[in-house]
């Protein structure tokens, strides 16, 4: 993401997780880890009236992206400071047409993220035709959490990135999602938000 225009986005695992918006135009979404804040600024430019929710472990993560990447929270931006497992287990009355979930340290990505009970309660959050969103890294790829989300979801696609990242869509949405859809969705997606989606666009594919 670029210091002077926050919703422009640079790193393609975000450009992929930001992909999910071709699928769905969202009135409310959650993220869970704000990391410089790239998902929800570029949200906010993009829907400026969009309810966006987003859990962060660490304040000092917060006070970074606000000083020095522009983030800021409004009356549809609103920021709870915590862990994002526990938040989950509380079950909030929120629903949301998209789940993103992007938690991770200094040391790699958060353990709880790729446990079965931390995506059941994601799942909970999501509307009926909601979408969940999870960049994991390619080593987290494996037959069980693609048999545990065959289970849950009618649909899942997934992008891999030419970082290493892994980026998985997961919904049970009515609105089915083909190859040629993608292509098109990136070229309206490109236009729409000022960058391209071209790169991404070619890596994702459906595996459910």
């Amino acid at each position: 993401m670029l210091h002077q225009d926050p919703s422009i986005i640079q790193f393609d695992y975000l450009k992929a997780m930001l992909f999910v918006t071709a699928f769905i135009k969202p009135s409310s979404c959650l993220v869970l880890g704000l990391g410089i804040g790239s998902i929800a600024s570029t949200l906010q430019s993009q829907y400026p009236k969009l309810l966006i929710d987003v859990v962060e472990l660490r304040q000092a993560v917060l006070n970074v992206a606000q000083r020095y990447f522009d983030f800021k929270c409004s009356k549809y931006t609103r920021v709870f400071i915590g862990d994002a497992q526990s938040y989950l287990a509380a079950l909030p009355e929120d629903r949301y047409d998209i789940v993103f979930s992007d938690i991770y340290n200094s040391e790699g990505m958060d353990s709880n993220q790729n446990q079965m009970i931390y995506l059941e309660n994601c799942i909970a959050l999501l509307n009926g035709h909601g979408w969940l969103v999870v960049n994991f890294w390619t080593d987290h790829r494996s037959p069980v959490l693609v048999d545990f989300l065959r289970k849950k979801f009618s649909q899942i696609l997934a992008c891999e990135s030419k970082d290493g990242n892994w980026v998985i869509y997961a919904s049970n949405s009515s609105n089915i999602i083909s190859k040629k859809n993608i292509r098109e969705h990136s070229r309206m997606l490109s236009e729409s938000y000022g960058f391209s989606f071209g790169r991404v666009s070619k890596n994702i594919l459906k595996i459910a």
